[in-house]
C-alpha cells in the first residue's frame, strides 16, 4: 500500500510517513506535488492534502472526485486554522475521510492514520514485541516469556533473582497480569528503601494507638494487596526478625497488625527479588533458610544485557514509542546505524535502565533531528566503539591464524587493553573506567598479558 504526501505536508505528520513504513514493509510513502496526475492513484492510497492546497476549492473538487470514482482510497485534509467552516462541512459531505487542523496533536493524527490503514488493508500496525513488557527476541529472553506463561496460572510463589536495571519488576508485573489476580492489585515494595525498624509496619499496619504518634489504623500492604500480587524487591534486605512475621504471614495468610489482637486473613500471591546471591546470604547466616525454601519453590535468574546484546537495536526501538517521560515526537525517530553499533559495542553495567537513561539522554539532545547519531551518546560508548573497531576491525596477520579461539581472544583483550590505554596516557585509573572494569581486574589483566 502507499500512503501520498501532496504538498508540503507539515513536519511533524511528515514524521508519521517514515513511522509506517518502518513498521511495515509493504507501506510506501511517497511524496507528490500539485497538480498531479490523477491516474497515479489507485484503490488503497491513503492521501494526505497539506493545508495551502486545502485552500483552494478547485484542488478540493479535484480530490473529493478522485474518492468518487476510487471509493477505496482514503482522503485526509490537512486544512489551516483560518478554513471557512462552510468549506470544512462541504468536504466531509462530499465524502472526504478525515479533515485536520496543522496544530492536532501527533498522537490523535497517528490514530487516525492507524484506522483507515486497518480499514482498507485489514492490518495490524503495532507489531507485537513486548509481551509482558519484556522486550527481545534472544533466546533468554524467550524463555523468560515461557517460563512466566507456565508459573502465571498457579498461586506459587517466585523468587528472582538479578543485577540492577534486569528487569525484574517487570517480570513479576508480568507473572501477575498473565495471572488470574489480573484485575487485583499489584503491589511492589522495596525493601532497600525502607527503613529496616518500619518494615514491619509496612507489612502489616498498625492499630490507632499502637506507638507514639499512631493517631489513626494503618493497613498494611498485605492488606493493601489483598486478592492480588505482593511484589517484594530487594528480600534480602530484610532484617532477620522481620523475616519470621513475614515467613508466618506466608505460610499461613494470617498477620496481626502491630498494636492488634486479632488474626487478619489474605489471599496474597507473594513474588520476591533480589540482587544478592540469596545461597550465600543463607549460607552466612543472614537469610532464614525457612523463608528461602518458602520463596523459591519457583526460581528465575534474569540474564544481563551484555549477554543478550542482540536485543539492543529492538530495545531502543521499544524505548523511543513507549517512553512515559519523552516528547511526543520521539516515537518517530531512529538510531543510524553508527550510532546502533556504538551501543551494541558497549557493555551495560546498568543492564536495561542504563541503557532507557541514554536513549532518553539521546532523544533530548537531537533536538529536531529524526536521526538519532552517536554524536548523541555519551562520550565513554563512543570512545568504547571507536576503540573495538580500532582493534577488531585489524586484519588477522599470518602469525595470528593458526591461534586457537582461545589464544586469539586473549590476543584480542590484550591488544584492546593496550589501545585504550594508549588512549588515556597510560592512567590506570582512567583505563579502568573506560573498560568499565575495578584497577584490580585491570592490574591483573596487565600482568596476565604482560602488557608494558
Amino acid at each position: 500500500m502507499r500512503i501520498l504526501q501532496v504538498g508540503d505536508v507539515a513536519a511533524k505528520f511528515d514524521f508519521l510517513g517514515v513511522y509506517f513504513m518502518h513498521l511495515n514493509t509493504d507501506i510506501k510513502v511517497e511524496k507528490v506535488q500539485w497538480p498531479m496526475d490523477e491516474k497515479r492513484i489507485i484503490p488503497g492510497d491513503i492521501i494526505i492534502v497539506e493545508a495551502d492546497i486545502g485552500k483552494n476549492e478547485e484542488a478540493v473538487d479535484a480530490f473529493l472526485d478522485i474518492k468518487h470514482r476510487i471509493p477505496d482510497t482514503s482522503i485526509i485534509f490537512i486544512l489551516p486554522e483560518s478554513t471557512d467552516g462552510d468549506l470544512i462541512n462541504r468536504i466531509l459531505k462530499s465524502g472526504a475521510d478525515e479533515c485536520v487542523m496543522p496544530q492536532c496533536g501527533i498522537t490523535h493524527f497517528k490514530s487516525i492514520m492507524e484506522k483507515h490503514i486497518k480499514e482498507i488493508h485489514n492490518c495490524v500496525i503495532v507489531p507485537s514485541m513486548a509481551d509482558f513488557g519484556i522486550i527481545g527476541n534472544n533466546d533468554k529472553i524467550k524463555f523468560i516469556i515461557n517460563f512466566i506463561s507456565k508459573v502465571a496460572p498457579s498461586d506459587i510463589s517466585v523468587l528472582i533473582e538479578g543485577e540492577s536495571g534486569t528487569g525484574k519488576e517487570l517480570v513479576a508485573y508480568g507473572i501477575h497480569k498473565a495471572s488470574a489476580r489480573a484485575e487485583e492489585p499489584f503491589i511492589p515494595v522495596n525493601c532497600g528503601a525502607i527503613p529496616k525498624e518500619l518494615l514491619e509496619n509496612e507489612f502489616f499496619g498498625h492499630e490507632k494507638g499502637a506507638y507514639t504518634g499512631a493517631y489513626g489504623e494503618k493497613r498494611g500492604l498485605f492488606e493493601v494487596a489483598d486478592k492480588g500480587t505482593l511484589f517484594i524487591d530487594e528480600i534480602g534486605e530484610i532484617d532477620p526478625s522481620a523475616q519470621a512475621k513475614l515467613l508466618r504471614a506466608l505460610e499461613t495468610g494470617k498477620f496481626m497488625r502491630i498494636g492488634g489482637d486479632k488474626e487478619i486473613k489474605v489471599n496474597v500471591r507473594i513474588v520476591a527479588a533480589t540482587n544478592k546471591n540469596v545461597k550465600e546470604e543463607m549460607r552466612a547466616g543472614r537469610f532464614r533458610k525457612d523463608l528461602f525454601y518458602r520463596l523459591s519453590a519457583i526460581m528465575i535468574k534474569l540474564p544481563l544485557l551484555k549477554d543478550r546484546i542482540d536485543d539492543v537495536p529492538m530495545l531502543c526501538d521499544y524505548f523511543l514509542k513507549h517512553s512515559r517521560v519523552l516528547p511526543e515526537a520521539a516515537c518517530f525517530k531512529q538510531i543510524n546505524q553508527h550510532a546502533l553499533d556504538a551501543l551494541c559495542a558497549y557493555d551495560w553495567p546498568g543492564n536495561v535502565r542504563e541503557l532507557l537513561n541514554v536513549i532518553e539522554r539521546a532523544v533530548v539532545l537531537s533536538e529536531n533531528r529524526i536521526v538519532i547519531t552517536p554524536e548523541d551518546l555519551p562520550q565513554y560508548i563512543q570512545d568504547r566503539e571507536t576503540s573495538i573497531n580500532n582493534v577488531c576491525l585489524a586484519p588477522i596477520s599470518g602469525s595470528e591464524e593458526n591461534m586457537s579461539l582461545d589464544d586469539y581472544m586473549g590476543f584480542m583483550e590484550k591488544e584492546f587493553i593496550r589501545s585504550v590505554m594508549i588512549k588515556c596516557g597510560n592512567d590506570r585509573i582512567r583505563t579502568a573506567e573506560s573498560l568499565h572494569i575495578s584497577v584490580a581486574n585491570l592490574y591483573r589483566k596487565i600482568k596476565k598479558h604482560n602488557i608494558s
